[in-house]
């Protein structure tokens, strides 16, 4: 049988069974013939050739087992996630830096800790459950919970386990991931989707409930133009009015929270906008509370919505003046320029130049827990019958409907300070309306008045024939059609509704200015999405009024139409 030459075991017996040998021969060296001298000195520096490169690659192997043995430590030590090594009992063995890092502690110090100190109270339970399913099952387990740091901070971490063996004892081999960015990005989802199903709510009630409101804020007007002034009867009457006008405005905050309502833009200064509202508030808010108003002087225009703008300083005050009602304070509204080189992670904007506004209260604060909840809807502390809730919402969807941003900072007992940043605009501001008192227009022009609601045809025909005005109602957009066709000379300007059976307002429109190009038309809607999807030349529309319309704007806006045909 041929012997295996290739067994390294075996060659190195061979070799040192010949040195033996030779070994041998040198004691005999003086019966040795020179040939075989020479022989016995050449093998010997063979051998030592041999060794020198057994040597050497020895040292090569022992310098690569040390380099991957260093790639290892790094792999381990500085991977993105931390690794910990876990007892049965939960008791922490190994951990590699990165995971002493999240904890906030040395190495050192971390080894033969529980790993139930990080963990929040709240989430303990969850913990012992995930660390029992593993040790009982044996299979990979997976959980996320809050872990707090040495130093008190809180961070939502994922937690993968698997079963190993140590020492012949069960251990668990544990891989913590940082994951509180993808938890705060998943909140937001759930936010907008929460706000998507506001949206989608007040789209389904808006036009019915507006319909409504049309009629009890209309036949109230008219009631209180005929009453006795001073009377019950007409203080009963203004309550119902006020309340009707409470109604709509809530609809419209629900409307502005859900951003399903259309609003123009335009570039504004904001400056006057924040001295109305604080010539307002002092008119509005007890003497108790000193309102103080520091707007800067350089102009700063932004391309906003007035009536929101306004909305956004009255609902902030509003705030502000509950937080201080029992105790009275300092109420700050304040108007400056800011301009950001870099954005801090806790503003949601890009660099540039905003004009900011500031209100500040010396009020009973808000506690942390809170602070994180006050833009959601409904959210309130207030008592029952204090507050909708929606306030501070609306106001964080008017802001970030304008591309801006809102941040706010307090604490129990030190007051709270909101922060709003309004991008500026390049263009020119426009000259805003003046909203000093005007007699209403009248006219005695015909009209051509469209609703499927009776009790709006009726509401508004006696609205627009008191000022003057001869009214023809239809209660559909078929039949109106059909008047209009017969004598389109007739009428001077058309009213109609947005939402009808058969043919909707648009529609209408269109077929009007196919006969009477020059006709204006005025479209009411309970719900102004609808526009949206229409807006452009193509539209044949020259106003629309959200319901319940407020009938001085309509009888303006009637004046206006027709004084711009007659001329």
């Amino acid at each position: 049988m041929k012997e295996d030459t290739t067994d390294p075991s075996g060659d190195l017996r061979r070799r040192a069974e010949k040195i033996d040998r030779e070994t041998s021969l040198l004691e005999n060296i003086d019966n040795l013939s020179p040939a075989e001298i020479k022989q016995m000195l050449h093998e010997l520096r063979v051998h030592q050739i041999e060794l020198k490169m057994q040597n050497e690659e020895l040292r090569t192997t022992q310098e690569d087992l040390a380099a991957s043995r260093e790639r290892y430590v790094d792999l381990y030590d500085f991977a993105p996630v931390g690794y910990i090594t876990l007892s049965e009992e939960g008791i922490i063995r190994e951990s590699n830096l990165t995971a002493a890092g999240l904890l906030g502690l040395t190495r050192k110090a971390l080894i033969r800790q529980p790993l139930s100190r990080f963990i929040i109270a709240e989430d303990q339970n969850s913990y012992y459950l995930h660390r029992k399913k593993l040790f009982e099952s044996g299979e990979p387990q997976a959980c996320e919970l809050r872990l707090v740091t040495s130093a008190g901070e809180s961070f939502w971490a994922l937690l993968s386990a698997t079963i190993a063996e140590r020492n012949g004892a069960p251990v668990c081999r544990m891989v913590m991931s940082d994951v509180s960015e993808r938890k705060k990005l998943e909140a937001q989802l759930q936010q907008a989707q929460k706000m998507e199903s506001i949206g989608t709510l007040a789209g389904g009630i808006a036009h019915d409930f507006n319909n409504i409101l049309s009629s009890i804020i209309g036949f109230t007007e008219l009631s209180l133009d005929d009453v006795e002034q001073g009377s019950p009867l007409e203080e009963n009457l203004q309550e119902v009015f006020t309340a009707g006008i409470r109604a709509k405005d809530l609809i419209g905050q629900i409307l502005i929270l859900s951003r399903q309502d259309a609003f123009e833009f335009m570039p504004i200064p904001i400056n006057p906008v924040a001295k109305e509202a604080v010539k307002m508030l002092r008119s509005a808010i007890p003497a108790s509370i000193n309102i103080q108003g520091n707007i800067c002087d350089k102009q700063l225009v932004v391309q906003a919505n007035p009536t929101q703008i306004h909305q956004v300083l009255i609902n902030l005050a509003t705030n502000a003046n509950h937080a201080m009602s029992e105790t009275g304070g300092v109420l700050m509204v304040d108007v400056d320029y800011v301009s950001f080189d870099e954005i801090s992670e806790n503003i949601n904007l890009t660099p540039g130049d905003y004009a900011r506004i500031t209100v500040s209260d010396t009020g009973t604060g808000i506690n942390k827990d809170h602070l994180e909840k006050i833009f959601e809807p409904y959210f309130t502390t207030k008592a029952v019958g204090k507050g909708s809730g929606l306030g501070l919402s609306v106001v964080h969807g008017i802001v970030r409907s304008h591309k801006g941003d809102i941040t706010v900072s307090s604490a129990p007992g030190k007051g709270t300070t909101f922060h709003v940043y309004l991008p500026l605009s390049e263009q020119q501001s426009i000259e805003l309306p003046d909203t000093s008192e005007e007699p209403l227009p009248r006219g005695t022009e015909h009209i051509l008045l469209v609703d499927d609601e009776p009790t709006i045809v009726k509401m508004l025909q006696r609205s627009l024939d008191r000022i003057g005005y001869t009214v023809t109602a239809r209660p559909g957009s078929v039949e109106a059609l059909e008047t209009f066709c017969a004598t389109p000379e007739k009428f001077d300007l058309i009213i109609t509704d947005m939402a009808m059976p058969d043919m909707t307002g648009d529609k209408l429109a269109d077929e009007i200015k196919k006969i009477r190009h020059d006709v204006p038309v005025i479209l009411c809607t309970g719900f102004s999405d609808t526009i949206k999807i229409r807006t452009g030349p193509e539209m044949q529309i020259d106003e629309f009024l959200t319901k319940p319309v407020d009938r001085n704007k309509l009888l303006k806006v009637i004046r206006k139409l027709l004084d711009k045909t007659e001329s």
